[in-house]
Protein backbone atom coordinates (compact mmCIF):
# COMPACT_ATOMS: atom_id res chain seq x y z
CA UNK A 1 0.00 0.00 0.00
CA UNK A 2 1.21 3.40 -0.94
CA UNK A 3 1.41 5.77 2.04
CA UNK A 4 0.49 9.22 2.43
CA UNK A 5 3.78 10.29 2.72
CA UNK A 6 5.01 8.25 0.33
CA UNK A 7 2.15 9.55 -2.34
CA UNK A 8 2.92 13.22 -1.36
CA UNK A 9 7.18 12.85 -1.82
CA UNK A 10 6.31 11.53 -5.62
CA UNK A 11 2.95 11.91 -6.96
CA UNK A 12 3.83 11.59 -10.42
CA UNK A 13 5.81 8.37 -9.76
CA UNK A 14 2.73 6.78 -8.46
CA UNK A 15 0.00 8.02 -10.95
CA UNK A 16 2.19 6.30 -13.55
CA UNK A 17 2.67 3.60 -12.06
CA UNK A 18 -0.92 3.14 -11.56
CA UNK A 19 -1.44 3.98 -14.73
CA UNK A 20 0.42 1.28 -16.34
CA UNK A 21 -1.22 -1.24 -13.78
CA UNK A 22 -4.51 0.14 -14.87
CA UNK A 23 -3.82 -0.74 -18.46
CA UNK A 24 -2.22 -4.50 -17.62
CA UNK A 25 -5.50 -4.83 -15.91
CA UNK A 26 -7.38 -3.77 -18.69
CA UNK A 27 -5.62 -5.87 -21.41
CA UNK A 28 -5.39 -8.88 -19.26
CA UNK A 29 -9.49 -8.62 -18.62
CA UNK A 30 -9.46 -8.07 -22.62
CA UNK A 31 -7.47 -11.89 -23.20
CA UNK A 32 -9.74 -13.40 -20.48
CA UNK A 33 -12.48 -12.24 -22.52
CA UNK A 34 -10.89 -13.27 -26.37
CA UNK A 35 -10.13 -16.59 -24.14
CA UNK A 36 -13.97 -16.97 -22.72
CA UNK A 37 -15.91 -16.10 -26.08
CA UNK A 38 -12.96 -17.76 -28.44
CA UNK A 39 -11.26 -20.00 -26.83
CA UNK A 40 -12.90 -23.05 -28.14
CA UNK A 41 -11.31 -21.97 -31.38
CA UNK A 42 -7.53 -22.31 -30.60
CA UNK A 43 -6.45 -24.61 -27.90
CA UNK A 44 -3.38 -23.03 -27.28
CA UNK A 45 -4.47 -19.67 -26.37
CA UNK A 46 -3.60 -19.44 -22.70
CA UNK A 47 -4.23 -16.46 -21.51
CA UNK A 48 -0.59 -15.61 -20.07
CA UNK A 49 0.59 -16.13 -23.26
CA UNK A 50 -1.60 -13.88 -25.14
CA UNK A 51 -1.23 -11.19 -22.61
CA UNK A 52 2.07 -11.23 -22.66
CA UNK A 53 2.32 -11.29 -26.52
CA UNK A 54 -0.50 -8.01 -26.69
CA UNK A 55 1.20 -6.20 -23.75
CA UNK A 56 4.25 -5.96 -25.00
CA UNK A 57 2.87 -4.54 -28.29
CA UNK A 58 0.86 -1.60 -26.19
CA UNK A 59 2.84 1.92 -26.91
CA UNK A 60 2.93 3.94 -23.56
CA UNK A 61 1.61 6.88 -25.28
CA UNK A 62 -1.78 4.60 -26.12
CA UNK A 63 -2.14 4.30 -22.26
CA UNK A 64 -5.37 5.38 -21.02
CA UNK A 65 -5.93 7.35 -17.29
CA UNK A 66 -7.38 5.27 -15.11
CA UNK A 67 -10.92 6.52 -13.73
CA UNK A 68 -10.76 8.46 -10.46
CA UNK A 69 -12.63 5.89 -8.51
CA UNK A 70 -10.74 2.89 -9.89
CA UNK A 71 -8.80 0.59 -7.24
CA UNK A 72 -5.85 -1.78 -8.58
CA UNK A 73 -6.20 -5.18 -7.77
CA UNK A 74 -1.94 -5.18 -6.83
CA UNK A 75 -2.29 -3.76 -3.00
CA UNK A 76 1.37 -2.38 -3.52
CA UNK A 77 -0.19 0.26 -5.51
CA UNK A 78 -3.44 0.81 -3.68
CA UNK A 79 -3.91 4.11 -2.17
CA UNK A 80 -3.59 4.48 1.34
CA UNK A 81 -7.01 5.84 1.37
CA UNK A 82 -8.13 2.76 -0.91
CA UNK A 83 -9.84 -0.37 -0.33
CA UNK A 84 -10.44 -3.16 -3.29
CA UNK A 85 -13.83 -4.93 -3.37
CA UNK A 86 -14.43 -7.21 -6.71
Amino acid sequence: MITLEQYNDMPEYWDYQRKIEFNKEKCRKACENIQENFGELSSEADVDDMFEMMWHQIDTEDYEDPPKDWVPKNPDLRLHSESYTE
